[in-house]
């Protein structure tokens, strides 16, 4: 019976089945991996929609983080179950997940998910600045837990595999690297430094560096990015998971926004992403960040000193 009801319990209602969690995904033996993520994709299609041959030297390429070279995104949603929980939003076995990483929020800023949550659930007494704090606060602490202690992420793990290797093969051939994320300054250094990669991305545009009204998808992020690496956008490759950050680059003038569906679990989600991200205006999409940067490196545009 509806009377009685709270609007947090009405809410809880219409939450989508959870995710599975991290630990209960299978991991999909390939040549790639070595106990490690290497993304849905790896061993199906590379190339879910093919881009345009560059018809310039490539001299910059910037890399969102969470989704792009990190399995990151379930990290967002388990902060926001216990932030729901600690103010008797959601019950103990409740969980946004499918929300916060779903389309139309994945890449999302936390002031945007703030404010969907407290409409939701008919939140009152606590604000979207109150909740982003308590979130922030507590994604930090997460990453910052000791190993062997319940709740300690194992940094390491969470890269795809075989993609800083294919980032450095950039780098050698004269690319400028940056970093563009929405995450916050101090869990972005300790993902980079997990896996041997803080100098491989020592230019960096953090969450911190544009504040919450210039988040993606304002171009701002992409914009401080280029201002790193001394490039031009119509010189510069942006790759990216999600339409939020897709939109971004586009805003911000980069020349080729490439799309990656590393966490696409089936071909069917794959090519729902895909079009999701065309639609954004990514110029192709990818299966994986590897595959994407594979074949940017065939093209034979890479440096200055690229002739086309």
């Amino acid at each position: 019976m509806l009377l009685g009801r709270t609007p947090a319990q009405l809410a809880r209602e219409k939450l989508p089945p959870p995710l599975p969690p991290l630990e209960h995904i299978p991991i999909r033996p390939t040549p790639l991996s070595s106990g490690r993520r290497a993304g849905w994709g790896v061993g199906a299609t590379p190339m879910l929609r093919a881009p345009p041959q560059p018809d310039q030297p490539i001299t910059a390429a910037l890399f969102d983080l969470d989704g792009t070279l990190v399995a990151s995104e379930y990290l967002n949603p388990l902060a926001w179950d216990e932030v729901l929980r600690s103010i008797g939003a959601i019950g103990p076995e409740d969980s946004i997940q499918s929300i916060v990483r779903g389309p139309g929020f994945l890449g999302s800023s936390a002031p945007a998910i703030a404010e969907h949550v407290i409409e939701l659930f008919g939140i009152t007494g606590h604000t979207v600045d109150e909740l982003v704090t308590r979130k922030r606060a507590l994604s930090v602490e997460m990453v910052q837990r000791p190993a062997g202690e319940e709740g300690a992420v194992d940094l390491a793990s969470l890269w795809y595999d075989g993609v800083v290797g294919a980032v450095r093969e950039l780098e050698g051939a004269g690319v400028r690297l940056a970093l563009c994320t929405s995450n916050l300054r101090p869990i972005t250094a300790a993902v980079l430094e997990a896996a041997g990669a803080t100098e491989l991305f020592a230019r960096r545009v953090v969450q911190e560096d544009v504040g919450n009204s210039e988040m993606k998808p304002h171009p701002a992020p992409y914009l401080r990015g280029l201002a790193l690496v001394d490039g031009s956008g119509p010189s510069a490759v942006a790759f990216e998971d999600s339409a939020t950050g897709v939109k971004s680059a586009v805003a911000a003038g980069i020349g080729l926004v490439l799309g990656v569906c590393n966490n696409s679990e089936t071909d069917e989600e794959a090519e729902r992403d895909a079009a999701g991200l065309v639609e954004a205006g990514a110029g192709g999409v990818f299966r994986t960040t590897v595959d994407a940067v594979r074949w940017l490196t065939a093209t034979g545009t890479l440096g200055a000193k690229a002739s086309l």
